[in-house]
């Protein structure tokens, strides 16, 4: 009895030596391998790295750059399709809020808007801050060339038609 457990612990450390042996296959990448994939995965989310938007507000032009994050990818594959006007509300006298026509993807986490921050929020809902809030959202953007007391007084107290659109340059 004791041979035969001996003989099949033996025969089972045998059959692993042999499978942990090396045939030249690797549970790691190569150095070439390794480079491809820091490309591939650099090569998609590329599409918001550095991409630029515009908002239309009151016949001024502002620029935007666009976070590197899917939902900042899928709000300028939104805008491939052609500017779009969202009609904005103003909600606790620090944002301006505007549905979009369709859900998009969130990375939500805890942060603090800051003025000139573009968040998405619930996935369905752009806001544009010109104050300060902390919560659980997605930021796709920050506005460049404005203040934030002259994005107050761009934005008003009532509602306000805002156009998002691709950059051009």
């Amino acid at each position: 009895m004791r041979t035969v457990f001996l003989l099949t612990l033996f025969s089972l450390l045998s059959l692993c030596l042999v499978s942990c042996g090396d045939n030249n296959s690797s549970v790691y990448p190569s150095e070439s391998e390794a480079d491809s994939i820091i490309n591939e995965s650099n090569d998609s989310s590329a599409a918001s790295v550095n991409t630029k938007i515009e908002l239309v507000i009151n016949s001024q032009v502002l620029t935007a750059v666009l976070e590197n994050n899917s939902s900042a990818d899928a709000f300028a594959a939104l805008l491939e399709n052609g500017p779009l006007t969202l009609s904005m509300s103003d909600y606790g006298n620090f944002e301006k809020t505007g549905e979009l026509p369709e859900s998009l993807k969130r990375n939500d986490s805890t942060i603090t808007a800051e003025p000139g921050d573009i968040i998405l929020y619930q996935g369905k809902t752009v806001t544009v801050y010109y104050g300060y809030n902390t919560y659980n959202f997605t930021r796709l953007g920050r506005i460049t060339d404005i203040t934030g007391e002259e994005l107050k007084e761009l934005l008003g107290k009532n509602d306000v038609t805002v156009t998002f659109r691709l950059n051009d340059n």
